[in-house]
Protein backbone atom coordinates (compact mmCIF):
# COMPACT_ATOMS: atom_id res chain seq x y z
CA UNK A 1 0.00 0.00 0.00
CA UNK A 2 1.66 3.34 -1.26
CA UNK A 3 0.59 6.98 -0.09
CA UNK A 4 1.30 9.94 -1.67
CA UNK A 5 0.10 13.40 -0.96
CA UNK A 6 0.51 16.91 -2.24
CA UNK A 7 0.28 19.99 0.01
CA UNK A 8 -0.87 23.31 -0.91
CA UNK A 9 -2.34 26.39 1.38
CA UNK A 10 -6.05 25.06 0.82
CA UNK A 11 -8.90 24.06 3.17
CA UNK A 12 -10.18 21.34 0.97
CA UNK A 13 -8.22 17.95 1.52
CA UNK A 14 -9.14 15.15 -1.18
CA UNK A 15 -8.68 11.59 -0.38
CA UNK A 16 -8.21 9.46 -3.33
CA UNK A 17 -7.98 5.60 -4.37
CA UNK A 18 -5.76 5.81 -7.45
CA UNK A 19 -4.07 2.95 -9.75
CA UNK A 20 -3.63 -0.12 -8.86
CA UNK A 21 -5.71 -1.54 -8.95
CA UNK A 22 -7.44 -0.25 -12.12
CA UNK A 23 -11.26 0.09 -10.81
CA UNK A 24 -13.28 2.69 -12.47
CA UNK A 25 -13.21 4.75 -9.45
CA UNK A 26 -9.33 4.69 -9.14
CA UNK A 27 -9.18 5.72 -12.85
CA UNK A 28 -11.34 8.66 -12.57
CA UNK A 29 -9.58 9.63 -9.29
CA UNK A 30 -6.02 9.59 -11.49
CA UNK A 31 -7.57 11.85 -14.10
CA UNK A 32 -9.32 14.09 -11.30
CA UNK A 33 -5.97 13.81 -9.64
CA UNK A 34 -4.20 15.91 -12.45
CA UNK A 35 -6.38 18.80 -12.76
CA UNK A 36 -6.35 19.28 -8.48
CA UNK A 37 -2.68 18.11 -6.83
CA UNK A 38 -1.30 21.92 -7.48
CA UNK A 39 -4.83 23.09 -6.37
CA UNK A 40 -6.11 21.30 -3.14
CA UNK A 41 -4.44 19.20 -0.20
CA UNK A 42 -4.60 15.87 -1.75
CA UNK A 43 -3.71 12.06 -0.05
CA UNK A 44 -3.61 9.26 -2.59
CA UNK A 45 -3.84 5.74 -1.98
CA UNK A 46 -2.48 2.63 -4.48
CA UNK A 47 -2.33 -0.87 -3.41
CA UNK A 48 -0.43 -3.07 -6.07
CA UNK A 49 -1.80 -6.42 -4.29
CA UNK A 50 -5.74 -5.68 -4.36
CA UNK A 51 -8.12 -6.57 -7.13
CA UNK A 52 -11.97 -6.38 -7.03
CA UNK A 53 -11.79 -9.74 -6.12
CA UNK A 54 -10.12 -9.17 -2.91
CA UNK A 55 -12.66 -5.99 -2.29
CA UNK A 56 -14.48 -6.27 0.59
CA UNK A 57 -13.05 -9.65 1.99
CA UNK A 58 -11.83 -9.97 5.59
CA UNK A 59 -8.36 -11.26 5.81
CA UNK A 60 -5.52 -9.87 7.46
CA UNK A 61 -3.83 -7.99 4.59
CA UNK A 62 -7.00 -6.04 4.20
CA UNK A 63 -7.91 -5.48 7.75
CA UNK A 64 -4.16 -4.25 8.57
CA UNK A 65 -4.04 -2.09 5.57
CA UNK A 66 -7.48 -0.74 6.45
CA UNK A 67 -5.86 0.15 10.01
CA UNK A 68 -3.29 1.80 8.30
CA UNK A 69 -5.36 3.92 5.86
CA UNK A 70 -7.35 4.94 8.82
CA UNK A 71 -3.86 5.86 10.68
CA UNK A 72 -2.93 7.67 7.95
CA UNK A 73 -6.21 9.75 7.13
CA UNK A 74 -6.40 10.90 10.50
CA UNK A 75 -3.03 12.30 10.63
CA UNK A 76 -4.02 14.20 7.77
CA UNK A 77 -7.00 15.64 9.19
CA UNK A 78 -5.68 16.56 13.02
CA UNK A 79 -2.93 18.19 11.13
CA UNK A 80 -4.15 20.21 8.36
CA UNK A 81 -7.51 20.89 9.91
CA UNK A 82 -9.39 21.25 6.67
CA UNK A 83 -12.63 22.90 6.30
CA UNK A 84 -13.61 20.56 3.69
CA UNK A 85 -12.99 16.98 3.07
CA UNK A 86 -13.78 14.81 -0.43
CA UNK A 87 -13.51 11.15 1.05
CA UNK A 88 -14.72 8.15 -1.31
CA UNK A 89 -17.36 6.24 -0.11
CA UNK A 90 -17.10 2.56 -0.02
CA UNK A 91 -19.94 0.07 -1.22
CA UNK A 92 -18.85 -3.52 0.96
CA UNK A 93 -19.58 -3.02 4.45
CA UNK A 94 -15.98 -3.55 6.19
CA UNK A 95 -14.69 -0.60 4.03
CA UNK A 96 -17.59 1.25 5.05
CA UNK A 97 -16.65 1.00 8.64
CA UNK A 98 -12.74 1.93 8.25
CA UNK A 99 -14.28 5.07 6.86
CA UNK A 100 -16.68 5.87 9.42
CA UNK A 101 -14.14 6.58 11.42
CA UNK A 102 -12.91 9.06 8.95
CA UNK A 103 -15.60 10.57 8.87
CA UNK A 104 -16.78 11.20 11.97
CA UNK A 105 -13.33 12.48 12.90
CA UNK A 106 -13.48 14.90 10.15
CA UNK A 107 -17.08 15.99 11.41
CA UNK A 108 -15.54 15.98 14.99
CA UNK A 109 -12.98 18.39 13.75
CA UNK A 110 -15.83 20.74 12.36
CA UNK A 111 -15.35 19.83 8.50
CA UNK A 112 -17.67 19.90 5.80
CA UNK A 113 -17.43 16.26 4.42
CA UNK A 114 -18.03 15.50 0.04
CA UNK A 115 -18.85 11.62 -0.06
CA UNK A 116 -18.09 10.44 -3.21
CA UNK A 117 -20.41 7.37 -4.14
CA UNK A 118 -18.77 5.66 -7.71
CA UNK A 119 -21.25 2.63 -7.28
CA UNK A 120 -24.99 2.49 -7.75
CA UNK A 121 -25.89 1.45 -4.03
CA UNK A 122 -24.79 -0.58 -1.10
CA UNK A 123 -24.84 -4.11 -0.16
CA UNK A 124 -25.35 -4.53 3.13
CA UNK A 125 -27.35 -7.00 4.88
CA UNK A 126 -30.06 -6.12 7.65
CA UNK A 127 -28.22 -5.80 11.14
CA UNK A 128 -25.12 -3.83 8.86
CA UNK A 129 -27.70 -1.07 7.59
CA UNK A 130 -28.43 0.02 11.33
CA UNK A 131 -24.78 1.71 11.43
CA UNK A 132 -25.22 2.79 7.75
CA UNK A 133 -28.24 4.59 8.92
CA UNK A 134 -26.49 6.15 11.51
CA UNK A 135 -23.52 7.35 9.62
CA UNK A 136 -25.13 8.29 6.03
CA UNK A 137 -26.64 11.79 6.95
CA UNK A 138 -23.48 12.91 8.73
CA UNK A 139 -21.97 13.53 4.91
CA UNK A 140 -23.40 17.17 4.01
CA UNK A 141 -23.04 16.36 0.71
CA UNK A 142 -22.71 13.24 -1.43
CA UNK A 143 -21.98 13.46 -4.77
CA UNK A 144 -23.55 10.15 -7.48
CA UNK A 145 -23.68 9.47 -10.75
CA UNK A 146 -27.18 9.88 -11.90
CA UNK A 147 -30.93 10.16 -11.17
CA UNK A 148 -32.13 6.91 -10.34
CA UNK A 149 -29.09 6.56 -7.95
CA UNK A 150 -29.93 9.80 -6.03
CA UNK A 151 -33.85 8.35 -5.77
CA UNK A 152 -31.71 5.14 -4.18
CA UNK A 153 -29.69 6.51 -1.76
CA UNK A 154 -32.70 9.01 -0.53
CA UNK A 155 -34.54 5.71 -0.12
CA UNK A 156 -32.40 4.49 2.38
CA UNK A 157 -32.89 7.07 4.70
CA UNK A 158 -30.24 10.11 3.32
CA UNK A 159 -31.45 13.19 3.88
CA UNK A 160 -28.83 16.18 3.29
CA UNK A 161 -27.77 17.19 -0.35
CA UNK A 162 -27.18 15.24 -3.22
CA UNK A 163 -25.23 16.45 -6.48
CA UNK A 164 -24.89 14.59 -9.40
CA UNK A 165 -21.80 14.75 -11.67
CA UNK A 166 -20.89 12.83 -14.22
CA UNK A 167 -17.49 10.55 -14.52
CA UNK A 168 -14.95 11.74 -16.81
CA UNK A 169 -12.25 10.75 -18.58
CA UNK A 170 -8.53 11.62 -20.61
CA UNK A 171 -8.04 10.07 -24.06
CA UNK A 172 -5.31 10.23 -26.25
CA UNK A 173 -4.94 12.91 -29.07
CA UNK A 174 -5.10 9.85 -31.50
CA UNK A 175 -8.55 8.61 -30.46
CA UNK A 176 -9.50 12.54 -30.06
CA UNK A 177 -8.85 12.66 -34.20
CA UNK A 178 -10.17 9.15 -35.22
CA UNK A 179 -13.42 9.29 -37.30
CA UNK A 180 -14.48 6.39 -35.26
CA UNK A 181 -15.17 2.50 -36.46
CA UNK A 182 -16.32 1.33 -39.71
CA UNK A 183 -18.48 -1.24 -40.21
CA UNK A 184 -17.37 -3.44 -42.74
CA UNK A 185 -19.23 -6.63 -43.72
CA UNK A 186 -18.54 -8.09 -40.11
CA UNK A 187 -19.91 -6.77 -37.00
CA UNK A 188 -16.92 -7.27 -34.58
CA UNK A 189 -18.46 -7.31 -30.74
CA UNK A 190 -16.32 -6.42 -27.42
CA UNK A 191 -16.64 -7.31 -24.12
CA UNK A 192 -14.16 -5.07 -22.08
CA UNK A 193 -13.63 -4.79 -18.27
CA UNK A 194 -13.66 -7.54 -15.39
CA UNK A 195 -14.89 -11.04 -16.39
CA UNK A 196 -17.85 -12.61 -14.15
CA UNK A 197 -21.10 -13.00 -13.94
CA UNK A 198 -22.41 -9.62 -12.49
CA UNK A 199 -21.02 -7.62 -15.44
CA UNK A 200 -22.58 -9.87 -17.73
CA UNK A 201 -19.97 -12.16 -19.39
CA UNK A 202 -22.14 -15.07 -18.83
CA UNK A 203 -24.79 -13.32 -21.07
CA UNK A 204 -22.60 -12.20 -23.64
CA UNK A 205 -21.69 -15.33 -24.44
CA UNK A 206 -25.13 -16.89 -25.14
CA UNK A 207 -25.59 -13.85 -27.50
CA UNK A 208 -22.85 -14.66 -29.61
CA UNK A 209 -23.62 -18.43 -29.32
CA UNK A 210 -26.93 -16.95 -30.82
CA UNK A 211 -25.61 -14.97 -33.54
CA UNK A 212 -23.11 -17.10 -34.73
CA UNK A 213 -26.16 -19.63 -35.18
CA UNK A 214 -27.91 -16.80 -37.07
CA UNK A 215 -24.75 -14.87 -39.18
CA UNK A 216 -22.01 -17.23 -38.90
CA UNK A 217 -19.77 -15.84 -40.76
CA UNK A 218 -20.55 -11.85 -39.71
CA UNK A 219 -20.03 -12.03 -36.06
CA UNK A 220 -16.40 -11.56 -33.92
CA UNK A 221 -16.22 -11.17 -30.42
CA UNK A 222 -13.06 -9.80 -28.70
CA UNK A 223 -13.03 -10.19 -24.49
CA UNK A 224 -10.40 -7.80 -22.77
CA UNK A 225 -10.10 -8.24 -18.91
CA UNK A 226 -9.23 -10.44 -15.88
CA UNK A 227 -11.53 -13.39 -14.75
CA UNK A 228 -12.40 -12.90 -11.70
CA UNK A 229 -14.85 -15.90 -10.71
CA UNK A 230 -14.44 -19.61 -11.56
CA UNK A 231 -18.00 -19.73 -13.58
CA UNK A 232 -17.09 -17.09 -16.01
CA UNK A 233 -13.52 -18.84 -16.74
CA UNK A 234 -15.79 -22.11 -17.08
CA UNK A 235 -18.10 -20.74 -19.58
CA UNK A 236 -15.35 -19.07 -21.15
CA UNK A 237 -13.43 -22.36 -21.81
CA UNK A 238 -16.82 -24.05 -22.64
CA UNK A 239 -17.21 -21.63 -25.23
CA UNK A 240 -13.60 -21.92 -26.33
CA UNK A 241 -13.57 -25.60 -26.99
CA UNK A 242 -16.39 -25.38 -29.78
CA UNK A 243 -14.10 -24.92 -32.98
CA UNK A 244 -16.67 -23.85 -35.40
CA UNK A 245 -16.95 -20.84 -32.25
CA UNK A 246 -13.55 -20.57 -31.04
CA UNK A 247 -12.15 -19.24 -34.39
CA UNK A 248 -14.38 -15.83 -34.05
CA UNK A 249 -13.25 -15.48 -30.49
CA UNK A 250 -10.12 -13.46 -29.47
CA UNK A 251 -8.84 -13.39 -25.99
CA UNK A 252 -6.75 -10.34 -24.95
CA UNK A 253 -6.11 -10.48 -20.75
CA UNK A 254 -6.27 -7.21 -19.78
CA UNK A 255 -5.55 -4.47 -21.88
CA UNK A 256 -3.86 -1.25 -20.92
CA UNK A 257 -3.34 2.56 -22.28
CA UNK A 258 -2.44 2.45 -26.16
CA UNK A 259 -3.49 -0.96 -26.47
CA UNK A 260 -6.79 -0.35 -25.46
CA UNK A 261 -7.74 2.17 -27.55
CA UNK A 262 -6.62 0.48 -30.36
CA UNK A 263 -8.97 -2.45 -29.28
CA UNK A 264 -11.44 0.11 -29.03
CA UNK A 265 -11.14 1.86 -32.35
CA UNK A 266 -11.00 -1.43 -33.93
CA UNK A 267 -14.72 -2.84 -32.64
CA UNK A 268 -18.22 -1.93 -33.66
CA UNK A 269 -19.97 -2.25 -30.65
CA UNK A 270 -19.70 -2.72 -26.64
CA UNK A 271 -21.55 -5.22 -25.10
CA UNK A 272 -21.97 -4.47 -21.12
CA UNK A 273 -25.09 -6.48 -19.98
CA UNK A 274 -24.65 -5.59 -16.07
CA UNK A 275 -26.68 -6.75 -13.27
CA UNK A 276 -25.16 -4.34 -10.84
CA UNK A 277 -23.02 -0.74 -11.63
CA UNK A 278 -22.96 2.69 -11.24
CA UNK A 279 -21.72 4.66 -14.77
CA UNK A 280 -19.44 2.62 -16.47
CA UNK A 281 -15.75 3.97 -17.27
CA UNK A 282 -15.96 1.26 -20.39
CA UNK A 283 -18.95 2.89 -22.05
CA UNK A 284 -17.57 6.39 -21.62
CA UNK A 285 -13.95 5.24 -23.17
CA UNK A 286 -16.27 3.65 -25.94
CA UNK A 287 -17.92 6.67 -26.45
CA UNK A 288 -15.49 8.56 -26.82
CA UNK A 289 -14.11 6.35 -30.04
CA UNK A 290 -17.32 6.57 -31.67
CA UNK A 291 -18.33 3.18 -30.45
CA UNK A 292 -21.76 2.15 -29.23
CA UNK A 293 -22.97 0.31 -26.83
CA UNK A 294 -25.22 -1.90 -26.03
CA UNK A 295 -26.20 -2.59 -22.60
CA UNK A 296 -28.95 -3.52 -19.14
CA UNK A 297 -30.77 -0.55 -17.65
CA UNK A 298 -28.78 -0.69 -15.39
CA UNK A 299 -27.78 2.41 -12.13
CA UNK A 300 -26.81 5.85 -14.78
CA UNK A 301 -26.73 3.84 -17.71
CA UNK A 302 -30.19 4.78 -19.21
CA UNK A 303 -28.95 8.79 -18.28
CA UNK A 304 -26.11 8.01 -20.81
CA UNK A 305 -27.77 6.32 -23.42
CA UNK A 306 -30.27 7.59 -25.52
CA UNK A 307 -31.79 3.97 -27.21
CA UNK A 308 -31.11 4.31 -30.81
CA UNK A 309 -29.19 7.79 -30.68
CA UNK A 310 -26.02 7.18 -28.52
CA UNK A 311 -26.18 3.46 -28.39
CA UNK A 312 -29.22 0.70 -27.36
CA UNK A 313 -30.55 -0.10 -24.69
CA UNK A 314 -32.01 -3.84 -23.50
CA UNK A 315 -34.85 -4.95 -21.58
CA UNK A 316 -34.86 -8.70 -22.64
CA UNK A 317 -31.11 -9.06 -23.19
CA UNK A 318 -30.86 -11.94 -25.64
CA UNK A 319 -33.98 -10.86 -27.84
CA UNK A 320 -33.29 -7.52 -27.87
CA UNK A 321 -29.90 -7.48 -28.00
CA UNK A 322 -30.36 -9.90 -31.54
CA UNK A 323 -33.10 -8.06 -32.98
CA UNK A 324 -30.53 -4.72 -32.53
CA UNK A 325 -27.56 -6.09 -33.84
CA UNK A 326 -29.34 -7.98 -36.79
CA UNK A 327 -30.73 -4.05 -37.71
CA UNK A 328 -27.50 -3.24 -37.78
CA UNK A 329 -26.01 -5.83 -39.83
CA UNK A 330 -29.04 -5.61 -42.56
CA UNK A 331 -28.70 -1.79 -42.38
CA UNK A 332 -31.94 -0.80 -40.54
CA UNK A 333 -30.54 1.22 -38.04
CA UNK A 334 -27.57 4.10 -39.36
CA UNK A 335 -24.62 2.28 -37.32
CA UNK A 336 -22.66 5.79 -38.74
CA UNK A 337 -25.27 8.21 -37.10
CA UNK A 338 -25.34 5.73 -33.72
CA UNK A 339 -21.57 5.91 -33.74
CA UNK A 340 -21.15 9.51 -34.49
CA UNK A 341 -23.83 10.71 -31.31
CA UNK A 342 -21.62 8.61 -29.15
CA UNK A 343 -18.58 10.27 -29.80
CA UNK A 344 -20.25 13.80 -29.41
CA UNK A 345 -21.75 12.65 -26.15
CA UNK A 346 -18.51 11.73 -24.79
CA UNK A 347 -17.24 15.37 -25.53
CA UNK A 348 -20.27 17.34 -24.55
CA UNK A 349 -20.34 15.55 -20.86
CA UNK A 350 -17.56 12.93 -20.06
CA UNK A 351 -14.55 14.62 -20.36
CA UNK A 352 -11.90 14.86 -17.54
CA UNK A 353 -12.15 18.78 -18.00
CA UNK A 354 -15.72 19.12 -17.54
CA UNK A 355 -15.48 16.75 -14.40
CA UNK A 356 -12.75 17.90 -12.54
CA UNK A 357 -14.66 21.84 -12.82
CA UNK A 358 -17.54 20.07 -11.13
CA UNK A 359 -15.82 18.83 -8.93
CA UNK A 360 -14.09 21.84 -7.87
CA UNK A 361 -17.36 23.49 -8.01
CA UNK A 362 -18.78 20.77 -5.26
CA UNK A 363 -15.85 21.35 -2.85
CA UNK A 364 -15.49 25.45 -3.15
CA UNK A 365 -15.43 27.33 -0.08
CA UNK A 366 -18.05 29.64 0.76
Amino acid sequence: MKFETYRCKSGVLFFLSIPPPFGGGEIVNQFLLRYIRNKYNVVTLSRNSHNKFLQGKINLRNVADGIWMMIVHAYFILRLKPKVVFLGIPKDFSSFVRMSFELYLAKMMGCKVIGDLHGMNFSFSAGQSSLYRKTINKFNVIRVLGEDIKKTIVGTGYQNGISIIDNGIEVPAFVQNHDGPILGDKIKLLYLGAISESKGFGRTLEIFRELHLKYPSRIELNIAGEFVDPISEHKFRETYADQELSSQIHYHKRVLHEEKWKLLLSSNLLLHFTQYDGQPLTIIEAMACGVPTIATKIGAIPEMITHSGNGFLVDSYLDDSIRCIGNILEGVISYEMVSRNAKKTFFERFTAEVYAGNIERLVSIK
